[in-house]
């Protein structure tokens, strides 16, 4: 809500901001809806009789040794191989774990076909899996919100996916409403899409945690 006095005081435009913030968390918080259920997929069991479920790799070294968190993510690349999943797959980590990774100079050396730069602070791929720095990997115990999305994460590290995993079906796109309420003196200002998101594949996930 924008009061009018307010706006009038101020010699730019308000309203353009705040609807682009408004926009903007609600886009942070599909992407760490998505990741959540991501994660739940990696958890999940097979979803037909005879198929795959996803894959849970423990390791207590995954977030603070870069070396060990590499390699984990060559045997996620094994199981997901293994589950026969196709290769567009990508890892999202935190930005702690992701530098960890840049700084490693064998997983960005170029001799060992490496891909990234210590001076950028970038690294691209590893084990053929592209990966994301990203907030949005769920790092608590979430209780709340929608059931379907919650469980506990607080030692979740990286979650390794290909698209397949998990599916999105949307009613209503993000769309950004405004209305002068006179009553009020001020302008009221909603951001709002309908979404959801479930398991389709759990054999295309995988997740790294620490314990």
């Amino acid at each position: 809500f924008i009061a009018r006095i307010d706006e009038a005081k101020k010699h730019y435009d308000v309203r353009s901001v705040y609807s682009d913030e408004a926009g903007k968390v609600l886009a942070e918080t599909m992407d760490a809806n998505l990741a959540q259920v991501g994660v739940l997929a990696a958890r999940a069991s097979a979803t037909i009789t005879g198929g795959n479920g996803g894959s849970v790799l423990t390791n207590a070294a995954y977030g603070t040794d870069s070396t060990v968190l590499a390699a984990g993510l060559f045997t996620a690349a094994q199981t997901l191989d293994e589950k026969n999943v196709g290769k567009e797959r990508n890892v999202f980590l935190r930005p702690a774990q992701y530098y960890l990774l840049a700084q490693n100079t064998t997983v960005i050396n170029q001799w060992y076909g490496g891909q990234g730069a210590i001076s950028d602070g970038t690294v691209l791929k590893v084990a053929g899996i592209e990966i994301v720095k990203t907030n949005a990997l769920p790092k608590t115990n979430i209780t709340t919100g929608v059931t379907a999305y919650q469980g506990n994460f607080a030692t979740t590290v990286g979650l390794v996916m290909h698209k397949a995993a998990i599916g999105t079906v949307k009613l209503l796109d993000l769309a950004t409403e405004s209305d002068y309420d006179i009553r009020r003196q001020g302008t009221l200002i909603v951001s709002k899409y309908a979404v959801g998101h479930g398991i389709l594949r759990p054999e295309c996930a995988v997740e790294l945690k620490t314990a």
